[in-house]
């Protein structure tokens, strides 16, 4: 029958005023129901056996991490009190957490019951990073330099406290550079001037010269 839509088992056409079939309530519960499982659970179905790929890439990346080291950096820093100055050795951000810290004097080991017992502690990203501390004689510093060893590093990797500028000496520093910049100024600034004075004495010589002539 032609405009007649389709028919669903136990859904029957009731005559419409105007002579065509319509659906009833019922059947369009029906259809709508149909449209709805089709249009979700189709791409469920779609994704079906996607949870294993996941799991195993999961697992090959933790797998891959377990395999894999990460270096540490090194850096030495220094406090100073009023007894004695605190050097501290901080190694950053390495993987595996199996690392050792010592401390060289006059690139000797020291015994470990001479330092700070070593803080390992965890990162965010999945690294760690560790530290120890040795109080040293004040002016004594650059004679004790730390030396770790990881899986990470083809050779044991030493660093030593290396002192910066103090704020006097910038500042020294800062002066002399602009004391110097001055004086050649000025006497750029001089020099122009004389041989500007030289080749004015020298126009005005000629201007006589040529006076005394005509």
């Amino acid at each position: 029958m032609a405009g007649s839509g389709p028919r669903l088992p136990g859904t029957p056409l009731e005559p419409d005023p105007s002579g065509g079939p319509a659906w009833t309530p019922a059947a369009v519960g029906g259809l709508r129901a149909a449209f709805s499982r089709s249009l979700f659970f189709a791409p469920l179905q779609s994704l079906k056996g996607w949870d294993h790929m996941f799991t195993l890439d999961f697992w090959t990346i933790m797998d891959n991490r377990n395999h894999s080291s990460v270096p540490p950096s090194v850096r030495v820093t220094h406090r100073v009190a009023s007894a004695a100055t605190t050097l501290r050795c901080q190694a950053l951000s390495f993987y595996p957490p199996n690392v050792t810290m010592t401390w060289l004097k006059d690139r000797q080991p020291l015994d470990a019951k001479d330092a700070e017992p070593m803080d390992l502690l965890p990162n965010g990203d999945g690294t760690y990073q560790a530290q120890v501390a040795l109080a040293v004689p004040p002016g004594e510093e650059q004679r004790y330099a730390c030396q770790v060893q990881h899986p990470g590093l083809e050779q044991p990797l030493t660093a030593t406290w290396e002192p910066s500028m103090s704020g006097a000496l910038v500042f020294g520093v800062i002066c002399g550079t602009l004391m110097s910049v001055i004086i050649v100024i000025f006497f750029t600034g001089v020099l122009f001037r004389f041989l500007r004075r030289r080749q004015a004495s020298r126009r005005t010589l000629g201007s006589y010269v040529l006076a005394d002539r005509e």
